[in-house]
């Protein structure tokens, strides 16, 4: 077992490949573990860190709405190559779903004005 690092985590992991249908969660898991951390299989109040990749919407939610670190795969593999707790700030996560959701709305938004702009005309 390496250094305890992470002894102050408890983490709980939610990592899927972009198609979301592979779930690596597991290798995170292993890894937080070996450092100390703690991992929780329920997203519960003891929740420090959620490891997130591709997950679930209502996860993403829930970690904003209760201030809990949002991080990447990144910061993991940084801080285990590092051998030490690397400020999460530097390896925030990225929510594609949201990403994509307000890309939709923009393109939404173009499309409605570009054909209500049609019908004044």
């Amino acid at each position: 077992m390496a250094a305890p690092i992470l002894k102050d985590v408890v983490a709980y992991v939610e990592v899927w490949s972009s198609n979301g249908t592979e779930n690596y969660s597991k290798t995170f898991t292993t890894q937080l573990v070996d450092m100390g951390a703690k991992v929780s299989k329920t997203f519960n109040k003891q929740v420090t860190h959620v490891i997130f990749k591709d997950g679930y919407q209502s996860t993403w939610d829930k970690a904003q709405k209760r201030g809990v670190k949002l991080v990447s795969v990144l910061w993991v593999e940084k801080c285990r190559t590092a051998g030490a707790h690397i400020d999460e700030s530097l390896f925030p996560a990225a929510n594609m779903n949201e990403h994509l959701s307000s890309l939709i709305k923009k393109k939404m938004m173009m499309y409605l004005f570009s054909y209500l702009n049609l019908m004044v005309h």
